[in-house]
């Protein structure tokens, strides 16, 4: 039980979490993170060293096809497969979540209102009460407007382009490791969100905020050596 196989052990453990929650939207992000990730990686490093094509493999065909087996996978595919728009009732939500961004297109209609504010604009086809609009963007949106939603976006953005150039110019492994980490929990999250109210959750927006945060922390932080000289010629560079 060496440091690699604790974590593998680490990560067999939360794939088995992702599967067992049934969750359509986070099975999808999990291994949809995992592919966009790799590929960016992949475009930015020319290369990956077999160790890294050996956990990539291993998180998608072992889990899927081994965990996967003994812990519902089978449960998730049925729940995507019967998933209609006769079923759901998400894409009126959003439709309906649309007409309230025209109208507060700017300053939105106030942080946490949504609750409120839908059933002034919802049809007699969506007959359930909504607390949230099962999509982040849409509610971000709706609730702070333009002037609220550009600033998020922009933070979100920049943290993503510090791990994207900590993957170009950092040379440590653990640095390295760090950044595509955070690629990966940045994408799971992104793609999660299309059809969830993760980020309403204040449990995951701050551990979001984290992720963020190492986003810088893998591209500024030093340990020394030949990555802090490489590091800090690369700042000079940028300034």
């Amino acid at each position: 039980m060496g440091p690699k196989a604790r974590l593998r052990v680490v990560l067999i453990i939360m794939v088995i979490a992702v599967v067992m929650s049934a969750s359509r939207s986070g099975n999808t992000a999990l291994f949809s993170s995992i592919l966009i990730t790799a590929v960016t990686m992949l475009i930015i490093a020319r290369k990956l060293n077999r160790s890294t094509i050996i956990l990539l493999v291993s998180l998608v065909v072992i889990d899927v096809a081994l965990i996967g087996t003994y812990f519902g996978v089978e449960r998730v595919a049925n729940r995507i497969q019967q998933t209609t728009l006769a079923t759901e009732q998400r894409d009126e939500v959003s439709i309906y979540t649309i007409e309230i961004i025209k109208d507060n297109l700017l300053w939105g209609t106030g942080a946490g209102t949504f609750e409120h504010v839908f059933p002034k604009y919802r049809g007699p086809d969506v007959g359930n009460h909504f607390t949230h609009a099962e999509n982040d963007y849409l509610q971000f949106l709706s609730e702070l407007g333009l002037a609220g939603f550009i600033p998020l976006a922009l933070i979100v953005m920049v943290s993503y382009g510090a791990a994207i150039q900590a993957l170009r110019v950092r040379k440590s492994q653990f640095y390295r490791g760090i950044a595509f980490g955070t690629l990966m929990a940045m994408n799971s999250i992104l793609i999660h969100s299309f059809t969830d109210f993760n980020l309403r959750i204040p449990a995951n927006a701050c551990l979001f905020m984290v992720v963020l945060a190492l986003g810088w922390v893998s591209l500024y932080s030093e340990r020394g050596g030949k990555d802090g000289s490489a590091l800090r010629r690369h700042r000079s560079k940028t300034t």
